[in-house]
């Protein structure tokens, strides 16, 4: 993927960094996050999806960078972001920069995704500027076989005692800010 810029050891997980290219176009997120645009190959997309980031329109980005790590142990969304650097505030990507990575994954075929069962997961800001955490899924260990899209609400640290809170050790999350686990 020539989006890397950087691939960084730290301990038993490696930090990834891409560079996010900028855009002079708005970026509408109905028209690009859809099982009719073959760039994504997405072949289910969760109903809630429309409701929370249909009407969803991103103005121009600029270069921006993009981080990624394995989860080391199973985690609630709130201990993931307490561990970005600068805060939860810098670790939201923009819904272009999910669509890029994405993309350049399937183009060519880096093998970021984890495809194993695991989630991949993109913390964003749907449409009324909620924190949302995206899980794509590789279907049948091969991303040119199609991703499977969820939106999940961000829970925090405290928020629920239910075993279907947390991410599982092994899943990836991707960043707007370096992950410290």
């Amino acid at each position: 993927m020539t989006a890397v810029v950087a691939e960084l050891p730290t301990g038993a997980q490696a930090l990834a960094l891409f560079q996010i290219p900028a855009t002079a176009e708005n970026f509408v997120v109905k028209e690009r996050f859809s099982t009719v645009n073959p760039s994504l190959n997405l072949v289910d997309v969760d109903r809630s999806f429309i409701d929370f980031f249909g009407g969803l329109v991103e103005g121009p980005q600029v270069l921006s960078s993009a981080y990624t790590r394995l989860l080391p142990r199973r985690m609630r969304d709130g201990n993931i972001l307490s561990r970005m650097a600068g805060g939860e505030s810098k670790a939201f990507l923009s819904m272009y920069a999910v669509y890029y990575l994405l993309e350049q994954e399937l183009i060519q075929g880096a093998g970021f995704l984890v495809d194993d069962g695991k989630a991949n997961i993109f913390y964003v800001y749907d449409q009324e500027k909620v924190p949302r955490a995206l899980s794509f899924h590789v279907i049948n260990r091969n991303p040119r076989h199609g991703l499977r899209l969820r939106v999940n609400p961000v829970v925090n640290a405290d928020a629920y005692r239910s075993r279907f809170d947390y991410w599982e050790a092994g899943c990836r999350v991707y960043a707007a800010a370096p992950l410290h686990f």
